[in-house]
């Protein structure tokens, strides 16, 4: 079975390298799952997955200080507009990637970052309102009432809001990746703070990647994570954690 499995595999590292023109870490990906090194082959996949779709940051609340109120508004508008925006035009290479992560997923036996779903709780209008105006505008910000009619639609869409926290000293880059229409949501998470965002309901691949600096001044950073989430769909708070164990292999 195992020989049968690296045949196809090989393969396509053939059909890859006859065509020319794929992302090199897809072919990578390849190549060590021919060698039986999947927890390297799904890193290398996460990576391929983020050359090949199309990203859009969460809206920096911090901004909301700066910016005029008609503006910070837009910002929010623009982020649920891209959420809920219609499927992308995807290539092979990202059916390729996904499934790849998929082959992979049952055979990796390290992971250097996890993600725990501390609860998921349905909330009704009121409550997700109540979120985004204590979420969505900064420290000594007065809330714009406004941005009530905008929480209601993304609302009436099934919008859920995802808390995720990080209780060490990593900084987290995290996608969000629809499996459906292939956008991708971005977020930095900095070390012991939490971020709250906006996430429509579907299924999606969370690729996850850390770093830290070591008292010798060496950066380290960690592999690429997949971790499969499934959002609601209907409106909820999810509280996530996101966690590290450090291989200290300077990389």
């Amino acid at each position: 079975m195992k020989q049968i499995y690296r045949m196809i595999v090989v393969a396509g590292i053939s059909v890859i390298i006859g065509t020319g023109c794929k992302p090199k870490e897809e072919t990578n990906a390849l190549m060590f799952e021919a060698q039986g090194n999947f927890n390297e082959a799904q890193s290398q996949w996460g990576a391929a997955l983020l050359k090949v779709t199309e990203g859009a940051k969460i809206p920096d609340v911090n901004l909301s200080k700066v910016f005029a109120a008609d503006v910070w508004k837009k910002e929010m508008r623009k982020n649920v507009d891209w959420i809920y925006g219609p499927r992308v035009k995807l290539q092979n290479d990202f059916f390729n990637a996904v499934q790849g992560i998929q082959r992979c997923s049952t055979k990796v036996n390290i992971k250097d970052n996890t993600l725990d779903i501390i609860s998921v709780k349905p909330i009704t209008i009121e409550q997700f309102r109540g979120e985004w105006f204590r979420n969505f505008f900064g420290r000594n910000v007065m809330v714009d009432s406004s941005h009530g009619a905008l929480a209601d639609n993304a609302f009436s869409r099934n919008c859920s809001v995802i808390n995720i926290t990080s209780l060490r000293n990593y900084t987290y880059n995290i996608a969000l990746v629809n499996k459906a229409t292939g956008r991708r949501t971005d977020l930095e998470l900095f070390p012991e703070s939490s971020l709250n965002f906006l996430v429509a309901p579907g299924d999606y691949l969370i690729v996850c990647r850390s770093k830290v600096q070591f008292d010798s001044g060496t950066m380290w950073y960690s592999r690429y994570d997949i971790i499969p989430v499934t959002i609601p769909q209907t409106s909820s708070l999810l509280t996530c954690e996101v966690r590290t164990k450090v291989d200290r292999e300077k990389k």
